[in-house]
């Protein structure tokens, strides 16, 4: 196993830059300035009144709209594990007495979180540099919580908030690199993330029946985004305004499962229905009935002749379609029973296949036989990218391998060494970015680091 080294995304554990909000009447916040915090030392004035020389922090947000209760059952008030919201405005002469007040009412509610804390999800408030202000990411929708106009998310919804140490997971399946190496993928609130390799931009349609249901990304040939909304039909952004594609009736409630453009600048959709093509101006539908041979198309892959390879939950095997017929080329029988999960294409021209138990790879003709990874648990293929040099880099349910013609290695991005790898993609320098279950990992090859980037961390408006 290669040992790659993790980079941490905040200067050092001790170090938190906290955003203090002051609440109106109206729900808004005002922001109060920012401050930083070296144990329990404080550098900002601002922030004197609620802290004084003391390694316990107790942060004080007082919102009419928010529920009363909003501690954690944490035993402790530490700088190190965060900022908990008090159950009442005051103002204490001792900070002792702040902070024993606010530990008692912590252990009046800790039995009323252990029961019900496990279906109460968690807002999280990430920590930023000195010069960077905080972001709060909602988890769960409870009371409105309007930001100040310095902020860039605009409204959020949250219930309680607590910060966190480590990066947190994007409740999003895939994202996509654009030829610019920015890379986009959807928030959980319905918004459109860009990481520009230094900072995050945000981006949100009008329309919230829109925008609630985002689902697979693909980039256009002129670099524009295509984004589906299962149920609606597809956005496009071409990163200053949107335009949407509604389906037609007869389409509309399919779930859309996967995204590609062909060489032409025809849209595909893997669909639940069958395979969706838009040409700019209308939908059609494949199906069983105008020449596929089964409905629902899970994993895409475009070919340069315009032709797209395709897969189906109905059936097992890799289908060719040509935009009139479909040439069917059925799995290897020992494993007729597995569901491909994604689709790659090597330099060579062969097609890999990452299936529920293993690997499999087609060169037109023959298949291979079928790999299991070493230490990838149940070899659950979660994705598959190729780099320029050929190698294909393999996500799975137990974390990232590498292959390079000859040999595999298991990358180890280490916290934890076997987390789910959700997608991977390749940028054009020969990058690799990955979506864990702790956020967005970048591993430079040439220098072999893995550096975690934390989402939504530093957005920009």
């Amino acid at each position: 196993m290669r040992k790659v080294t993790k980079l941490l995304s905040r200067r050092s554990p001790e170090e938190y830059v906290i955003t203090q909000f002051e609440a109106q009447r109206d729900g808004a916040l005002d922001d109060k300035g920012l401050a930083l915090f070296e144990q329990s030392l404080a550098q900002s004035g601002k922030a004197q009144h609620w802290i004084k020389e003391q390694q316990e922090l107790v942060y004080q947000l007082q919102l009419d709209a928010l529920p009363t209760f909003s501690l954690s059952s944490a035993a402790r008030l530490t700088v190190q594990q965060g900022l908990y919201k008090k159950l009442r405005r005051g103002t204490y002469r001792s900070g002792r007495r702040r902070l024993l007040v606010a530990m008692i009412v912590m252990a009046l509610f800790a039995g009323i979180f252990m029961v019900i804390g496990s279906s109460i999800a968690r807002p999280v408030i990430y920590y930023n540099y000195p010069d960077r202000p905080i972001i709060v990411e909602m988890q769960s929708a409870e009371a409105p919580l309007i930001l100040s106009e310095g902020s860039p998310l605009g409204e959020l919804r949250l219930q309680r908030f607590a910060l966190a140490g480590g990066l947190r997971a994007i409740d999003a399946g895939q994202f996509m690199i654009d030829r610019e190496n920015n890379i986009w993928l959807n928030s959980r609130n319905g918004r459109l993330l860009q990481f520009d390799q230094q900072l995050w931009h945000s981006f949100s349609f009008e329309d919230d029946l829109w925008r609630d249901g985002l689902g697979p990304i693909t980039a256009s040939n002129d670099d524009a985004l295509w984004l589906g909304n299962s149920g609606f039909g597809v956005l496009r952004f071409d990163g200053e305004s949107w335009q949407s594609a509604p389906f037609a009736g007869q389409f509309s409630g399919q779930h859309l499962m996967s995204a590609t453009q062909g060489a032409d600048g025809t849209l595909w959709l893997g669909t639940s229905g069958g395979l969706l093509r838009y040409d700019g101006f209308s939908w059609q539908l494949f199906n069983i009935q105008n020449g596929l041979p089964y409905g629902s198309i899970s994993q895409l892959l475009a070919n340069a002749d315009g032709t797209i390879w395709f897969t189906s939950l109905q059936a097992p095997g890799l289908a060719l379609f040509n935009g009139a017929t479909t040439t069917l080329y059925s799995l290897p029988e020992q494993i007729q029973s597995y569901e491909v999960t994604a689709l790659a294409a090597a330099p060579d021209g062969a097609i890999w296949l990452g299936t529920q138990n293993g690997l499999l790879r087609f060169d037109g003709n023959n298949w291979s036989e079928r790999l299991v990874l070493d230490g990838a648990v149940d070899g659950w293929i979660t994705s598959l990218a190729f780099s320029a040099n050929g190698d294909l880099w393999t996500g799975t349910r137990a974390g990232l391998y590498q292959y390079d013609g000859e040999n595999w290695a298991s990358i180890d991005t280490s916290e934890p060494s076997n987390e789910t790898i959700f997608d991977v993609e390749v940028d054009g320098t020969g990058t690799v970015w990955a979506l864990t279950d702790s956020g967005l990992l970048r591993l430079d090859v040439a220098e072999s680091e893995v550096a975690p980037i934390a989402e939504p961390e530093d957005i920009a408006p």
